[in-house]
């Protein structure tokens, strides 16, 4: 691994929610702890529209196992920026939030299930 591979790839670290990474390459290896980080993950979306409503799909920021509690329950009204699921990755915690006020019509994955990145997580109707 050259000089500059291993400068980019630090600089790519440095821009994900991760607080500690190793990586081994031949006779390299290469420790990166920046300590925990507490970043807010606003969760990814795409938007889908009906007749007569709004549906937000909420997909993965990132890749780990997903753990629900009752705010991101089926028919719950829930308010943007509300944590509605965490994933843990590398035993590290990262917050879910909503991107949008409305009503959890359906969890599209189940708890302490590994997720993928950009793997969609729930559906939510707009209210407004």
């Amino acid at each position: 691994m050259k000089f500059n591979e291993i400068s980019q790839l630090l600089d790519k670290i440095a821009t994900m929610p991760f607080s500690h990474v190793e990586i081994k390459d031949g006779d390299i290896e290469i420790v990166v702890d920046q300590g925990q980080k507490n970043e807010e993950i606003v969760a990814s979306t795409t938007e889908q529209s009906n007749v007569d409503e709004a549906i937000f799909v909420v997909k993965s920021p990132l890749v780990g196992l997903i753990h629900f509690d009752q705010s991101g329950a089926v028919g719950t009204q829930i308010i943007k920026k509300q944590v509605i699921a965490q994933i843990e990755s590398m035993k590290l915690y990262n917050d879910i939030q909503s991107p949008v006020t409305g009503t959890v019509l359906e969890q599209l994955v189940d708890d302490g299930e590994l997720v993928e990145f950009d793997q969609e997580l729930f559906k939510i109707r707009i209210d407004g």
